[in-house]
C-alpha cells in the first residue's frame, strides 16, 4: 500500500507537471524547441553561473553541498557512471547551472545560455528520483521550486513544496531527535535542508494563503550552525562545535548568519499568520496580540548579530516587511490618528527602500515572484494609510511610494506580464495622492483656496512625524487639524471609493475575496486580496498575503 501511495504521489505531483516557461509549457514540448542540445559551460561562463548561484542564492537557502557541486562542476565533461548517485549529482549540477543562469537573465540581462535548457537535460535524469522516498528527492523538489520561483511560477509550486515538507516529516527532520546518531558533517546538510525547506513552504503558503504543512509547535530542530559551510571535515566541525559551546578558542565569522537570522525571523512571523490572520475570531478582537509580537520583533532585531551591509539590508527588508504584515489587518479599524498607521506606513516604505538598494548593487539576486508580491502590498498597503491618516503625507513617504514604483518598473522590464500590477499600483497611487491633495483642503474652499498647511502636500501642523520612528515606538500622534478629519473629509473618502475600486476592477481583472468574509464596505481594497489575484495573462501564482482588509 505504501508502495502505491508513494508511486501516486511521485506521478501527481512529479518534476514533469511544474510548468518551466513563461507560458507554461511542458518539460517534452520544450525539448522539442530548444535548438541545440544544452552542453556543460566553459570555464569563464561556468564560473560565472555557480558565482552567481552561490552569492545570491546559496547564501540565502543552502541546502546543497557547496563543495560537491564544486567538484561534480570540475568533472562535467566526464560522462557520468550509470548509477542513481552519478545521475542525481548530474541533476544537481544542471538544476544550479539553470538557476545561476536564470538570476544572471534578470541582473546582468546576460542571454548567453538559456536556463530551460540546463533544465531540460536536468529532468533527462529526473526518472532517478522516483524510486523512493529520500534526502535526494528533498533537495529535487527544493531545486525545482527554486527555479520555478525565479522564472515562472504556478500553484504546483505549492503542492511541491509541500510534499518536500512531507517528506522531511517522515525522516523527522523537524525534530531534534533525528540528528543525534548523524555524523556532525550530515547533520549540518540536513539542518540545512530542511530549513530550506521551510523557509521556502512559509513563503509559499502565505502568499497563497495556504495552511502551513507542520505547526511551530511541532517543531523544536535546532538551526544549523555558522560555520564555513565549505568545511566537510567530521572532525573539523565536532571540534570548532565543542570549543564554541565552551567559549574556547578563535572567534570563528561563519557564512550562514543571514540564513540563521532568516530562520529566527520567520519563526517570529508565523506566530503572526497564526495569531493574528485566523478565520475564527475577528481581527478587531485581536488587538491585544500586537504588543507580543511586536515586542518578539523588535528584541530580534536589538539582538540581530553584526552582518555584512548586504546582508543586513536583506533582513532590514524582511524585517520591515514583517512589521507591515503585523499591522496590515488592524488598518482598517484604527483612529486615523493612531501610531500604528504611521508605524505602518514607515515599516512599509523601508521595506521598498532596502529592495531599491538591494537591486541597485550589482550582486544583488533577482527577485522571486513571491518578493515581487511583498513589494507591491507594500506600495498598497502605504496608499490605504494615507487614504486612512492623509496628514501622514511628508516628503519621504513621497519618496518611499516612488522607490515602490520605480522598483515595480524595473521588474516589469524584466517581465512584461508585471505591467498589469505596476500600472494598477500606479493608479491607486495617483488616486491617494488626489485625496491627501483634497483632505488638506478646507471644507468649502475652492480650488485657489488651499489651507497654509496644504502648501506642505498635505503635512498638517500639530502632527508629528519623526523623520525616522522607530517601528513600534513612534510617538503618539497629536491631534491634527479638525477640518481634515470631519464629516466632509469622510465624504470625500467615501466617494473616493467607487471610482478606485472601479479602476482596479479594469486594471485588474479582480475576483471575490476566498476567505468568505463579508468584503461589504471595505473597498477600495478588499478585492485586491484574491486568490486568482495573479491568474491574468497566464500568471497564475495567486499571491494572497493576507485575508482581506477590515473595517
Amino acid at each position: 500500500m505504501a508502495e502505491n501511495v508513494s508511486r501516486i504521489v511521485h506521478n501527481s505531483v512529479g518534476a514533469r507537471l511544474l510548468p518551466i516557461s513563461g507560458n507554461n509549457q511542458q518539460v517534452e514540448n520544450l525539448q522539442e524547441t530548444v535548438q541545440a542540445r544544452a552542453t556543460p559551460p566553459d570555464d569563464a561562463i561556468g564560473s560565472q553561473i555557480l558565482d552567481s548561484y552561490f552569492l545570491n542564492m546559496h547564501l540565502r537557502l543552502p541546502f546543497l553541498d557547496r563543495t560537491e557541486i564544486l567538484h561534480l562542476h570540475a568533472k562535467r565533461h566526464q560522462l557520468p557512471d550509470n548509477t542513481p548517485d552519478a545521475h542525481f549529482g548530474k541533476f544537481k549540477l544542471f538544476m544550479v547551472y539553470a538557476i545561476g543562469s536564470a538570476i544572471r537573465h534578470t541582473t546582468d540581462n546576460d542571454n548567453s545560455k538559456s536556463p530551460n535548457e540546463f533544465l531540460v537535460i536536468a529532468l533527462e535524469f529526473d526518472p532517478t528520483l522516483r524510486e523512493s522516498i529520500s534526502i535526494a528527492s528533498i533537495e529535487a523538489m527544493l531545486l525545482l521550486v527554486v527555479y520555478n520561483l525565479r522564472s515562472t511560477s504556478n500553484s504546483s509550486v505549492w503542492y511541491m513544496i509541500g510534499l518536500a515538507m512531507r517528506t522531511c516529516l517522515d525522516f523527522g527532520l523537524h525534530r531534534e531527535s533525528s540528528y543525534r546518531k548523524l555524523q556532525p558533517h550530515e547533520t549540518e546538510l540536513r539542518r540545512r535542508l530542511f530549513w530550506s525547506v521551510y523557509l521556502i513552504e512559509r513563503y509559499t503558503a502565505w502568499s497563497m494563503g495556504r495552511p502551513f504543512s507542520v505547526a511551530e509547535e511541532e517543531i523544536d530542530a535546532a538551526p544549523p550552525s555558522n560555520i564555513d559551510d565549505s568545511i566537510t571535515n567530521d572532525s573539523v566541525i565536532d571540534k570548532m562545535l565543542h570549543n564554541r559551546s565552551v567559549g574556547r578558542g578563535r572567534a570563528h565569522k561563519g557564512t550562514l548568519g543571514r540564513f540563521i537570522a532568516s530562520i529566527q525571523l520567520q519563526r517570529i512571523v508565523s506566530r503572526i499568520h497564526t495569531r493574528i490572520y485566523r478565520v475564527d475570531a475577528q481581527v478587531s478582537a485581536l488587538t491585544s496580540e500586537i504588543g507580543p509580537l511586536l515586542s518578539s520583533l523588535l528584541e530580534f532585531k536589538a539582538t540581530l548579530a553584526a552582518l555584512d551591509v548586504e546582508e543586513g539590508d536583506f533582513l532590514h527588508m524582511h524585517w520591515n516587511n514583517s512589521i507591515r504584515i503585523l499591522l496590515q489587518p488592524f488598518l482598517g479599524f484604527l483612529h486615523p490618528q493612531d501610531s500604528l498607521i504611521e508605524t505602518c506606513l514607515f515599516a512599509s516604505g523601508q521595506m521598498c527602500q532596502f529592495f531599491k538598494k538591494l537591486r541597485q548593487r550589482e550582486s544583488s539576486s533577482g527577485s522571486s515572484y513571491l518578493l515581487v508580491n511583498s513589494v507591491f502590498m507594500a506600495g498598497i498597503t502605504m496608499c490605504y494609510c494615507l487614504f486612512r491618516s492623509p496628514g501622514l503625507w511628508t516628503p519621504a513617504v513621497s519618496n518611499d511610494l516612488r522607490a515602490c514604483s520605480s522598483a515595480l518598473f524595473l521588474m516589469a522590464e524584466h517581465n512584461p506580464r508585471l505591467k498589469t500590477y505596476r500600472d494598477g499600483l500606479e493608479t491607486i497611487i495617483n488616486k491617494a495622492m488626489d485625496f491627501v491633495q483634497e483632505a488638506s483642503r478646507p471644507p468649502h474652499a475652492g480650488p485657489d483656496e488651499l489651507s497654509t498647511h496644504g502648501t506642505d502636500h498635505g503635512s498638517l501642523a500639530g502632527t508629528v512625524v519623526p523623520v525616522e520612528p522607530t517601528p513600534g515606538l513612534a510617538p503618539q500622534m497629536q491631534p491634527a487639524s479638525e477640518d481634515v478629519y470631519n464629516d466632509t473629509t469622510t465624504e470625500r473618502f467615501d466617494s473616493i471609493h467607487s471610482d478606485l475600486f472601479s479602476d482596479l476592477h479594469d486594471i485588474m481583472n479582480l475576483q471575490g475575496d476566498r476567505s468568505g468574509n463579508d468584503m461589504d464596505g471595505i473597498l477600495p481594497f478588499h478585492g485586491i486580496f484574491t486568490e486568482d489575484f495573479w491568474a491574468a495573462d497566464a500568471f497564475n501564482l495567486p499571491t494572497f498575503d493576507g485575508f482581506g482588509w477590515r473595517s
